[in-house]
């Protein structure tokens, strides 16, 4: 059994060293690439532009290496301090109805109180959080994950409300929005391939629990640098300082409501939230699941067991392959932004084909789920650059927000009822989920043309009167 384990633990290393060459080879193909189309055609960058984006890409992906840290051992700590998997999934439910119903209003109060305080409380919360992993009880546990559902919406809707801002009032170019984005895709896939490393090395020494005392040292870095460097911006003008809770309560149930508004008129916005929801829906029952499916093949339990944080950081190097495949094609001439988004969906949905029909093969299921993690690399900066252009900018985070809850609200129903549903089962439902993100692409991409065509005409018409005025 032993030399078992050691010959499928050593599967996990050649599919290592493979997808690093891949990512590799990937990565320099897609730099030498872009570096010899803007010897043609470039955006240039105006002054300033490098220090923000820098200063930007520094803070977030301290915030992210914290935050993949924790991802790894999550499971496997819950089940070291010996609770069965009904009880671990309720653990999980309680972080995502967390982020599900802080997210609602975590948006409005980052667009009204400020964003640079939302990143501050981003890290302060998330240190609580990582500490109570320090005690095996319950309730313990459960309140660190309802604080950790908390930092997780200021996580991905502070931090980029913020950039997108201080990007626009600063003067910078949308075309610029992209690269941003795509640089951040790819540092998060490599703050996450070196999380999986450093958390399997502090786990291996000092047991599950060190990978999360770890991380309070890059949300202590995270803290400092936008306490010192960054300036306060709001999603609309706003008097803050002087506002009581009331006003701050009031303020923030109107732009909730304003954000509803906004999405409920706006079939675009609608079609738009939806695929991402779909996306992440799917996504984030994985990152539940990806442990016990693998787990379930008993030749395949120890050596999984072993190698969790290089299965991690396998999964994130697959992140940024597609995250480098992304910054190829985005800007292509013969496929482009608009054409990424299906594709994403709908090998996402392919992904799941093997884990649903066959459960117990664990060869397939880690390249099933390789595929997932690449569509995952293209996902965050499609959607990122189309949320830049059509999301307002003085709702954003409450309308981002909004766009989490349905999707905490399906990871809630399904890891609520892990323990009746079969690995199989669970992963039929990610397809499905995944299939309904396609439509709902589809019906976006349907509303922005319609849109673009319905703006044409009245442009033409304003613009003959300039016409006559020039003869």
């Amino acid at each position: 059994m032993a030399a078992a384990a050691e010959d499928n633990g050593e599967f996990f290393w050649n599919v290592f060293y493979l997808i690093s060459i891949v990512c590799a080879g990937v990565q320099v193909y897609t730099r030498r690439t872009q570096g010899e189309e803007r010897n043609v055609a470039e955006v240039q960058a105006p002054p300033g532009f490098g220090p923000f984006q820098r200063s930007f890409l520094t803070v977030t992906l301290l915030a992210m290496l914290a935050d993949w840290l924790q991802g790894p051992y999550v499971y496997a700590l819950y089940k070291e301090y010996g609770y069965d998997q009904g009880t671990i999934g309720l653990l999980f439910v309680a972080g995502f109805l967390s982020s599900a119903v802080f997210g609602t209003v975590a948006g409005g109060a980052a667009d009204f109180l400020g964003r640079k305080k939302a990143c501050q409380a981003y890290a302060i919360i998330y240190i609580i959080s990582a500490l109570t992993k320090l005690s095996p009880n319950f309730m313990v546990l459960l309140c660190g994950r309802i604080t950790g559902g908390l930092a997780t919406s200021l996580l991905f809707t502070s931090f980029e409300a913020w950039m997108v801002s201080e990007h626009f009032k600063r003067g910078f170019p949308e075309n610029l929005l992209p690269q941003t984005f795509s640089y951040l895709t790819l540092g998060n896939g490599i703050m996450a391939v070196s999380a999986g490393i450093i958390a399997q090395g502090a786990a291996s020494m000092y047991g599950p629990v060190a990978p999360f005392m770890v991380c309070i040292a890059p949300l202590a870095a995270n803290l400092a640098i936008v306490t010192l460097t960054w300036t306060e911006n709001y999603g609309a003008e706003s008097d803050a300082a002087s506002a009581g809770m009331g006003a701050v309560l009031a303020q923030v149930a109107k732009g909730v409501k304003e954000g509803v508004a906004t999405v409920r008129t706006d079939k675009k916005l609608m079609y738009l939230g939806l695929g991402q929801t779909c996306f992440e829906a799917g996504m984030y029952t994985f990152v539940f699941m990806w442990t016990p499916a693998l787990e379930a093949n008993e030749d395949y339990r120890d050596a999984v067991a072993g190698s969790l944080g290089l299965i991690f950081a396998i999964f994130m190097i697959c992140t940024m392959t597609g995250s480098g495949i992304f910054g190829k094609i985005a800007d292509d001439g013969v496929f482009g932004l608009a054409k990424i988004p299906p594709v994403v969906h709908g090998l996402a949905a392919a992904s799941c084909i093997t884990p649903v029909l066959l459960p117990l093969n664990v060869e397939l299921m880690m390249l099933s789920f390789m595929l997932l993690e690449t569509m995952v690399g293209m996902f965050y900066p499609a959607y990122g650059t189309l949320r830049g252009k059509y999301v307002p900018e003085a709702k954003r985070s409450a309308i981002m927000n909004l766009f989490r809850v349905p999707l905490n609200l399906f990871v809630v129903l399904v890891l609520g009822n892990v323990d009746s549903l079969s690995t199989s089962a669970v992963f039929a439902l990610c397809l499905v989920v995944h299939s309904v993100g396609y439509f709902s692409y589809k019906g976006f991409d349907a509303e922005a043309k319609a849109g673009a065509a319905d703006e044409k005409p009245q442009d033409a018409a304003e613009a003959e009167p300039m016409l006559e005025e020039s003869v």
